[in-house]
């Protein structure tokens, strides 16, 4: 051996034998022992050392020595841990994000992979609610969902696919391209962490506005049914405030829209018949006094009066959503957001206190005089209207501290001509108010009022020229009356009885003398209408006081809420949260992608030799010293594999909790399903677009470093609007000591398993067999109806009505089995909690226009515009997601309806069921009225799943839509459940090749007629079809037998149970029992042979 050497692994090398044992690298320098094959040690590089013990940079390729990151299952050298398609360097404690194994900063994974918010097109990067429709998943951001289902608002407006096609011939770029152009990672991060504060607080403040909304109604009505009617008057004092601060917030949204010089938002019906609503409540509590009585009752009247109250306040808070959201996207208002957001929130702060001052003072204790931009009558105060104030409203006569006051009440009258002021007017003070046309120059006789600008006309139809006769309030909006051009002689005042001092004399400038004054201040519509409802809660008031229903001192009234009865028809907000609906019906789930916090790990160290070195202690290698190194890399990686399991660092602060009052109740954690209150809870109008949802956490467990977790936004047990309708209802059920549908024992058809509902259909069609209307059905023809659809192969190949000249594509004219499948949705607007699986079109329709006032005359009845209509139906059948139904009147939208169930191949009733249904309703085979109804609810029950839940979306909300057929002497659509019945009939229940006969039209409508009217009974089982659906067992495996054997087996259950029976215990048990099953709730099934011979009927005629 000449040269260098290397004594190593106890013997002697050539420096240049002396190599790696994998990759043949001279190690002499460095090297690792390791036991070879043979017995013997031999060296190995450190690359390929390391590599052995899987300590190898991913980026580099390098060995991993001192400290490294672990990451997706991978390791980086800490330099070398950055994004995968920027240099942006991850620190021990930097967010960071996975996606198929590599990792990206926030910037690039917000662009490129993280799933957009369907409601505000914004990065989902935490919790996120999942919604399958049209055979793809919705992500949502939870509070983005529940505004969406409150009020129908999505934050960002849809895109249509149409305006991001590009050129023919140009190659489509990514999704992504355009928004990374446009923004860059600090701009991208602010912009998300304002869209999240933006849309929480949106959730946080309207949510609360409107459970305090209902909260007063609730409160009202109960101090009502309990007498205590000072206490209610307090309560609808209130309830007129929160009114007020949202026509102010209106007002103001109006103000920016005019000053813009664009068309503002259609809300003037709305607020009128708010208004309208809360001046009919008012009345009624005066006329029940007057007649006598001293609790007023729950009845039908006063159901649909708090039922039209809590629909119209919620259309006006989705309305004035709705504007502020444009200005701030369309014309980059963005404090109109802010103040609209501020005000409401500010009312939640005072507790809603009407008698709070709130007029704004300077820093000398001074009243801030109004700004000359800005909105006139909604400057100066923290919420409201100026005028309305307290300060300068005075004190309010009910109040707790209040002193007496005037005698009179406020007048609503003009001071000029004594006719009602019912529009935009002008006030000198709060109460002395004039008509616009009415303040007029004495000299010149010019008036204060100015013309109403010609706004974007629509051309009328035919129809609506027809009605022009009748003149109808303006809804135009129209410029403030020239109040600066005005003054009055103060040597003119004279005291009026309704006014105090009023001015008579009034000039113009040009024409008034020096000692004249000013001091007019124009008065907007919405303003106006907020100081008649105050005029009208005065009224009754005094009238209460005259008949002495309330004490003539408004002292407080002691133990109000210990003097309630045992037997009070009306419960507290306290006492009904058993009927509260489920207002997220969606999960949590644990399955997203998460921001990472990367975790250091140190590797080992390895030895190293020199060459020419001859010491001994080198040559022996540290065996030991390569145990610990392995020992101690082995210790290290599995904590840095682990990293994920702890909490992930939030790169964006979710929630601005401290923006809100802590006095607000707490609310409970959205992800909570409450499944544990009883059977009456019904699922309230305001659920919508809802579909199979799991709301997907990306938070993990808690860890002391990361605090606990931040709160998720969720209603409280307090009501909503939504809730206000089934409170009175279940009031008025419990004061005429009758139970609600909903809470017997009976299950909805929605709720059944596959087994029960294939025994329920089959006991309904043996029911049938041997009914009056065993004649009118192809027996082979029903049963194949009926049938089990094997989800297979086979079953796809020979499945029925797989007609080639059946359209596909498309939503209109495609059949309705095919349209689920493909663009289905998990409806909630059924009558139970149970969801139904219908065409989204469907659920995006009927909940747009459950959002919408239904009270127009003729909806359904009217076709809307023709031209419309197609181009709306062609919208949707290219892509549904591009049209925002919200945007169209509900006139419009009730014939898109119309059209869609027309369009259908088979309509919504079915050809096969069709004779059955005519045949159910006709006298002359049915004579009876309860054998009519119930075979009726027979029939119903052998639709198709898909027809079945689609019909009970479609008619629970045409029970809703006939609630506003008369809202008063004046209002209404006139379409009443008959009305309905009549111009939905067509479109859904017809015989084939649709020439039916006269006779047999009037015989749908009847059946249709019945259909919605029985609804709350026809969607629950039938009491007779119970007792077999409880004996599941003897029907178990049974879902694959042929329809005909099943039948059978159905048949055989019957005469089994009956011939267990005495006869001495056929007594009925059953509410009006059945003439074709006994009187038992085990009949006979025999017994089912004999048509129509009376529930006495007991001889059989055995088969």
């Amino acid at each position: 051996m000449q040269g260098a050497f290397v004594r190593a692994l106890g013997a002697v090398y050539h420096l240049n034998c002396f190599k790696c044992m994998d990759c043949g690298t001279v190690v002499a320098s460095k090297f690792f022992p390791i036991d070879g094959k043979d017995g013997k040690q031999a060296p190995l590089c450190e690359r390929d050392y390391f590599s052995r013990l899987n300590l190898i940079c991913a980026k580099c390729q390098q060995a991993l020595r001192g400290s490294y990151i672990t990451a997706c299952n991978k390791k980086f050298h800490v330099e070398h841990f950055t994004c995968s398609l920027c240099t942006t360097l991850f620190g021990p404690q930097d967010s960071y994000y996975e996606h198929e194994g590599d990792v990206y900063c926030h910037y690039h994974y917000s662009t490129r992979f993280a799933t957009k918010c369907a409601g505000c097109n914004s990065a989902i990067l935490k919790q996120f609610v999942e919604i399958n429709r049209n055979m793809r998943d919705e992500c949502w951001h939870p509070e983005c969902y529940m505004i969406n289902k409150f009020w129908n608002v999505k934050i960002v407006s849809r895109r249509s696919v149409n305006s991001i096609e590009q050129a023919e011939g140009q190659e489509l770029e990514p999704a992504w391209a355009e928004e990374e152009r446009r923004e860059t990672a600090t701009s991208l991060r602010e912009k998300q962490v304002r869209m999240e504060q933006q849309v929480y607080r949106i959730w946080t403040v309207l949510s609360a506005f409107e459970e305090s909304s209902a909260a007063c109604i609730s409160d009202m009505l109960r101090q009502v049914s309990n007498g205590q009617y000072l206490e209610a008057i307090r309560m609808a004092e209130k309830f007129i405030l929160h009114v007020e601060v949202l026509f102010a917030t209106i007002d103001d949204l109006e103000y920016y829209f005019a000053s813009l010089s664009v068309k503002g938002m259609s809300h003037v019906r709305e607020a009128r018949m708010l208004c309208r609503k809360t001046v009919d409540l008012l009345k009624l509590l005066s006329h029940t006094q007057e007649t006598g009585a001293r609790r007023m009752g729950m009845t039908q009247e006063l159901l649909a009066l708090v039922t039209g109250l809590a629909h119209y306040l919620k259309i006006l808070i989705r309305i004035a959503l709705t504007g502020a959201l444009k200005l701030e996207r369309d014309y980059n208002v963005r404090e109109a957001m802010t103040s609209f957001l501020d005000k409401l929130h500010l009312l939640a702060v005072q507790g809603g206190n009407p008698t709070a001052r709130r007029m704004i003072k300077g820093a000398h204790g001074e009243y801030l005089p109004p700004s000359s931009s800005g909105n006139y009558g909604t400057q100066g105060v923290t919420y409201g209207f100026r005028s309305l104030a307290p300060e300068n409203a005075g004190e309010s006569p009910f109040s707790v501290t209040a002193t007496g006051g005037k005698a009179n009440p406020p007048s609503d009258l003009c001071v000029k001509c004594n006719q009602t002021v019912e529009e935009d007017c002008v006030r000198l003070g709060t109460y002395q108010r004039w008509h616009s046309h009415c303040v007029q120059c004495q000299t010149c006789g010019k008036v204060a009022a100015v013309p109403a600008t010609k706004e974007q006309s629509t051309p009328k139809t035919g129809e609506d020229k027809d009605k022009e006769a009748a003149p109808k309030l303006s809804t135009a909006r129209r410029p403030p009356a020239n109040v600066g051009l005005f003054v009055y002689d103060p040597d003119s005042i004279k005291e009026l009885p309704s006014f105090g001092d009023v001015p008579t004399v009034m000039y113009c400038t040009e024409h008034g003398h020096s000692g004249c004054r000013g001091g007019f201040q124009p008065v907007s519509r919405l303003e106006q209408y907020a100081f008649l409802l105050n005029v009208a809660l005065r009224r009754l008031y005094i009238l209460l006081k005259k008949l002495g229903v309330v004490p003539s001192s408004p002292a407080p009234t002691p133990n109000a809420g210990a003097q309630r009865s045992e037997h009070d028809p009306y419960r507290n907000s306290g006492d009904i949260v058993p009927m509260k609906s489920v207002h997220l019906d969606r999960k949590l789930s644990a399955t997203a992608r998460l921001p990472k916090r990367s975790t250091i790990v140190e590797s080992p160290s390895g030895k190293s030799v020199h060459p020419n070195t001859l010491h001994s202690q080198r040559s022996q290698p540290d065996f030991d010293s390569q145990q610990r190194a392995q020992a101690h890399a082995l210790q290290q990686t599995p904590s840095g594999s682990t990293y994920s399991s702890r909490a992930p660092r939030t790169p964006v602060q979710q929630y601005p909790s401290q923006q809100y009052p802590s006095t607000r109740p707490s609310r409970a954690d959205l992800g909570q399903l409450d499944t544990s209150g009883p059977s009456q809870i019904v699922r309230p109008h305001f659920a919508r677009s809802n579909t199979e949802v799991m709301i997907v956490d990306d938070s993990a467990p808690n860890s002391p470093a990361n605090g606990p977790d931040e709160p998720m936004p969720s209603v409280e047990d307090g009501i909503t609007l939504a809730d206000i309708p089934q409170l009175v209802e279940a009031a008025q059920a419990r004061e005429q000591h009758r139970s609600l549908p909903r809470q017997t024992s009976v299950p909805y058809v929605a709720e059944l398993s596959a087994l029960e509902l294939a025994i329920m259909k089959h006991a309904a069609v043996l029911a049938l067999t041997k009914s009056p209307l065993k004649d009118q059905f192809d027996l082979d023809e029903i049963l194949e109806l009926i049938e089990v659809k094997k989800s297979g192969f086979w079953g796809k190949l020979f499945k029925g009505d797989n007609k080639k000249n059946v359209k596909k594509k498309g939503v209109f004219g495609v059949p309705l089995e095919l349209l689920v499948e493909r663009e289905g949705s998990d409806s909630l607007l059924g009558a139970s909690r149970a969801t139904l699986r219908v065409p989204s079109f469907i659920d995006d329709v009927v909940s747009a226009m459950r959002q919408m006032d239904m009270s127009i005359e003729g909806i359904f009845r009217k076709n809307g515009n023709i031209r419309r209509l197609k181009e709306l139906t062609e919208a949707i059948d290219r892509d549904p997601s591009s049209v925002d139904l919200s945007q169209d009147n509900p006139v419009q939208l009730a014939a898109l309806l119309k059209k869609f169930l027309r369009d259908l191949p088979d309509p919504l009733l079915t050809f096969k069921l069709h004779r059955l249904f005519i045949a159910s309703q006709s006298p002359s085979v049915v004579p009876n009225d309860d054998d009519r109804k119930r075979l009726l609810h027979m029939v119903s029950l052998l639709l198709p799943k898909y027809h079945r839940d689609t019909s009970e979306v479609l008619f629970v909300f045409l029970k809703w839509v006939a609630s506003f057929a008369h809202m008063d002497e004046e209002t209404g659509s006139k379409m009443d459940l008959g009305n309905l019945a009549t111009v939905i009939c067509p479109s859904i229940l017809y015989s084939r090749g649709r020439d039916a006969v006269r006779d047999e039209s009037f015989g749908a409508i009847r059946v249709v007629t019945s259909l919605l009217e029985n609804q709350d009974e026809f969607f629950t089982v039938p009491e007779e079809l119970l007792p077999i659906l409880q004996d599941q067992d003897y029907f178990a495996n049974s879902l694959d037998l042929p329809s005909r054997e099943f039948m059978k087996k159905c048949d055989t259950y019957m005469r089994v149970k009956a011939g267990s029976r005495t006869p001495g215990l056929m007594s009925p048990t059953l509410a009006g029992g059945s003439p074709f099953f006994s009187n038992s709730n085990s009949a006979n099934v025999a017994n089912l042979s004999r048509p129509a011979d009376g529930p006495d009927s007991r001889s059989a005629t055995p088969r």
